[in-house]
């Protein structure tokens, strides 16, 4: 319960994070892609980096970085 209890709070702050950008790119979502699936691709990424016990993901920021701007 507390692992979901944190996993829950990490989704709400990137959501309010993702909101709060003035940089994100205006076409970056729409009926096809909402703020809400983004977020969980990137949590649920998250989720399986530390399951596989990696250091970083640069990766994931770089998908991350060229989506939104």
């Amino acid at each position: 319960q507390a692992m979901r209890d944190m996993l829950n709070e990490m989704r709400r702050a990137l959501e309010r994070e993702l909101n709060a950008d003035t940089r994100v790119r205006a076409d970056a979502f729409g009926e096809d892609l909402t703020r809400e699936q983004f977020v969980a691709f990137v949590m649920d990424s998250l989720t399986s980096l530390l399951r596989c016990d990696c250091a970083s993901c640069p990766t994931l920021l770089k998908v991350v970085r060229r989506m939104l701007y």
